[in-house]
């Protein structure tokens, strides 16, 4: 089986507010934080070179190290008597992270449920109750039937709810499925939510006008090297990270598999780790201190 993880490129457009600011007490008026995935990430759209070929790409929406969403598709083999001939497929968004506060607005078709397709100035929840499930459908394809709810769908979006401290929060993600062609993709782009709990959202509101100027852009701030290693390696700091700071490791599936506070006096420029204790695979390196937080992707061999 084939198997490829992709995270996305946070942090083009990513607030301060992410990361300890959120613990704070926020203003009273709204707050909107806004990640731009840049470049745009995308599944699927070439032939597989094995099946079944399963892609997905993991959402960290408010980067605190713990993914809440994940988009999945699933291309399970060739299929001439498709409902199109061509490929079995199936595309899926699921908050499995948190099964019981990550939910998508949906809808049902024949009891399936159906993630709900969303336009700009939509507000999420769209009346004063959020419908939605852990897991809902954006297409699908077998021996008997077509499900092509998203059918060669761009720029659309999908209404989002998920927890931060045990309060609910609401958020928007932009993408296009693309199921009219012979080989299906999917591709992400961005995603914002409501830091305020219980807050509406407007499906588009980056947080341009809603109080949001503390925006800065952190995806270099920090490396990994070696890079893949034994387990051995050093983290380094190319911007200063005072304080006290969280590191957690997780791996591909969302799992935490290693956590630790180290202190730090903003002038250290390297940190040795050592995760040899590690399976072979790929692992996210989550840092959070009281300025900024950032993830790397790292590898161990």
């Amino acid at each position: 089986m084939k198997n490829q993880v992709l995270l996305s490129q946070k942090i083009k457009n990513y607030s301060l507010l992410a990361g300890s600011m959120l613990a704070s007490s926020l203003a009273v008026k709204g707050q909107v934080v806004y990640t731009d995935i840049n470049p745009d990430k995308e599944l699927g759209g070439v032939v597989p070179t094995s099946f079944p070929e399963i892609t997905y790409d993991s959402l960290d929406l408010n980067n605190d190290g713990i993914f809440d969403f994940k988009i999945t598709l699933n291309i399970s083999g060739t299929n001439p008597n498709a409902a199109i001939p061509g490929l079995s497929f199936f595309e899926v968004i699921d908050g499995n992270f948190d099964a019981s506060h990550n939910n998508i607005f949906t809808y049902s078709v024949e009891y399936a449920p159906i993630a709900f397709k969303m336009d700009c100035n939509d507000s999420v929840p769209l009346n004063n109750a959020f419908y939605g499930l852990n897991s809902a459908v954006f297409s699908f394809q077998n021996s008997t039937f077509k499900a092509n709810n998203w059918n060669d769908e761009h720029d659309k979006y999908v209404g989002l709810q998920f927890n931060i401290d045990g309060q609910p929060h609401f958020g928007w993600l932009r993408l296009d499925v693309n199921t009219k062609d012979t080989i299906p993709n999917i591709i992400v782009k961005e995603y914002a939510y409501q830091a305020t709990p219980n807050k509406k959202i407007a499906v588009c509101d980056t947080g341009v006008n809603t109080g949001i100027h503390a925006v800065t852009n952190i995806e270099n701030a920090v490396s990994v090297f070696p890079n893949p290693s034994n387990g051995k390696c050093l983290i380094r700091f190319h911007e200063a990270m005072k304080g006290e700071i969280e590191l957690s490791v997780r791996d591909a599936s969302g799992r935490e598999v290693y956590a630790t506070y180290v202190t730090t006096s903003g002038t250290e420029r390297e940190l040795p780790l050592d995760l040899s204790q590690l399976s072979s695979g790929l692992y996210f390196i989550h840092l959070k201190s009281e300025s900024n937080s950032t993830t790397v992707k790292w590898t161990k061999l």
